[in-house]
């Protein structure tokens, strides 16, 4: 089983890490708190367009922890606050954004945070093990002919991964030799 856990968390960090962002030490890193505040202090009328447009209305690719529905780019305060205490936090360098990787890690599911156009959003959504399942019912562990049955299209494939994207987010999930479920995971679409 911590074998299994080990490679999910490899394949899924490796899933959002794109790796081709430059490494950046912690003083190069734009601290948090003045970005959250010159975010805050701007007027809507000033805000960018991504920003006034509803993630939400793009995509039907959501996923649902404790009712609470999260969607890749939501902003990430009003849920990490309606979550609760993480089991763990932490930061790593981030491959696909400049700065760190903001890690909170719950009960079967992980959420990466980074600053995205002067905003904290959710990065990524990644679940962890079998506890967990996307609203389709898509889980960890699950046979490939269920996971496919379950899901309203065809899936673009490339190799054992299998990737369904709507508008911003893209849901994808890889595949042992024995054709279960073994990563599982919504990020942002190219």
């Amino acid at each position: 089983m911590k074998k299994l856990l080990c490679l999910l968390l490899l394949l899924a960090l490796t899933a959002l890490c794109a790796c081709g962002a430059p490494a950046q030490t912690q003083e190069e890193a734009a601290p948090a708190a003045p970005a959250e505040e010159s975010a805050a202090a701007q007027p809507e009328e000033t805000a960018s367009p991504a920003a006034e447009t509803p993630v939400r209305a793009e995509t039907e690719l959501r996923f649902v922890y404790h009712d609470v529905e999260i969607t890749v780019l939501d902003e990430a305060e009003p849920l990490l606050a309606a979550l609760g205490e993480p089991l763990a936090r932490y930061e790593t360098e981030s491959c696909s954004y400049e700065g760190m990787d903001e890690l909170y890690d719950y009960d079967g599911v992980e959420l990466s945070v980074n600053e995205i156009e002067g905003v904290r959003r959710i990065s990524g959504i990644i679940l962890l093990d079998d506890t967990v399942a996307t609203p389709e019912g898509l889980r960890i562990g699950m046979r490939l002919q269920e996971a496919l049955a379950l899901m309203p299209t065809e899936p673009e494939q490339s190799g054992r991964i299998y990737r369904y994207t709507s508008g911003s987010v893209c849901l994808s999930f890889s595949v042992n030799e024995t054709d279960e479920l073994i990563t599982l995971d919504y990020f942002p679409a190219e």
